[in-house]
C-alpha cells in the first residue's frame, strides 16, 4: 500500500478549470467531484449548498470507489 500513514483519512477529487461550459460543470457536480474555477489568477470553488462530495476510501489493495 501506498503511503499507510494516510490509510485512514478520506480522498475526494476535484477538477478545476480555467473555461467549462456550465454543462461540464453540472456533470462534475454529479459525479461528487468538487468543480473550481480559474480566472484572473483567481480561484473559486464552485459548489452548490446542497453538494454531496464522492468519497474514495483506500483499501489495502488500492483505491475502492464508496460513499464515505
Amino acid at each position: 500500500m501506498l503511503f499507510p500513514e494516510l490509510a485512514d483519512k478520506k480522498l475526494y477529487g476535484i477538477l478545476a478549470a480555467v473555461d467549462a461550459s456550465q454543462l461540464m460543470q453540472q456533470k462534475v457536480l454529479a459525479q461528487g467531484l468538487y468543480f473550481a474555477k480559474i480566472h484572473d489568477e483567481q480561484f473559486s470553488l464552485c459548489v452548490p449548498k446542497d453538494f454531496k462530495p464522492f468519497c474514495f476510501k483506500r483499501a489495502s489493495c488500492g483505491v475502492n470507489s464508496q460513499e464515505c
